[in-house]
């Protein structure tokens, strides 16, 4: 899967197309079959069985990465090695998107300050801001490190020196929330425009339900679901992604660079 991904990203440079510009992450349920130890069972779909954690390009709707866990894994915990498994690909990011179980304020230090990306997500109603997350929470919370090695008077160096110092000793919190509190401020400005019929750029998003519907639907993943074991799970999964990879791949081979993933009409 992974060299499908590569030979894709490569193939669509040719044509001036960044694959993964965009990123969408999320995960879907799969039932399990009766009397399938390695399966999980979640309170929330109240199903027995895995899930599936993806990175999904939000432009071609391609499917990027995917990682298979029990369904009672909790969503958040598959966010880094997503991310990471990017990064190995060679997709360079420009935004994330994923729903409000992935705020925190780790995923918001980590794509803005070290993949120097924007992270959006769906803080809900109930979202606060977080005291120390401004220009005066990181200076004192960089001034707590003066007895770290490296440490340099606050006058000497600049604020992104000061957060990337917090980075290097894992000072997520005050990070993150500097970065979230600046998107809380848009995403409060977004919800006042979609009141007058706009949109809000999370909306993007949607295409990765639209990934995991289409790929049940017309790919039958959970009709040709007939394995027991995580790692035939995974296994099955694979292979039906590969297929629409596959079908791609042979498109932009092609020169073809747009629906790279429809394939209805192959019913």
């Amino acid at each position: 899967m992974d060299k499908f991904v590569i030979n894709i990203r490569e193939e669509l440079e040719k044509h001036d197309i960044i694959l993964g510009k965009r990123v969408g992450i999320d995960s879907t349920p799969l039932e399990a079959l009766f009397n399938d130890n390695d399966a999980g069972y979640s309170s929330h779909y109240k199903l027995t069985g895995y899930k599936i954690h993806g990175a999904y390009c939000l432009d071609t709707n391609i499917p990027l990465a995917i990682i298979i866990s029990p369904m009672n894994e909790s969503d958040p915990n598959y966010f880094k090695p997503l991310i990471s498994k990017l990064k190995e690909l060679g997709i360079k990011f420009e935004k994330i998107f994923a729903d409000g179980a992935y705020d925190t304020f780790e995923h918001f230090a980590l794509i803005h300050q070290v993949y120097k990306a924007i992270f959006y997500t769906n803080p809900g109603t109930n979202a606060i801001y977080h005291e120390k997350g401004n220009p005066e929470g990181i200076q004192h919370e960089y001034n707590r490190l003066r007895r770290k090695d490296g440490f340099l008077p606050p006058d000497k160096v600049t604020f992104e020196d000061k957060l990337d110092f917090l980075m290097k000793f894992e000072k997520y919190k005050p990070v993150g929330a500097y970065f979230r509190n600046k998107f809380l401020k848009s995403w409060e400005l977004w919800q006042a425009k979609k009141k007058e019929g706009g949109q809000s750029p999370y909306n993007f998003r949607n295409a990765c339900e639209g990934f995991h519907g289409f790929a049940k639907q017309w790919l039958n993943l959970q009709n040709y679901f007939d394995y027991r074991g995580i790692r035939n799970v995974e296994r099955h999964v694979r292979w039906t992604y590969m297929a629409v990879l596959g079908v791609a791949l042979a498109r932009v081979k092609n020169g073809i660079t747009n629906d790279l993933t429809q394939i209805a009409f192959f019913e």
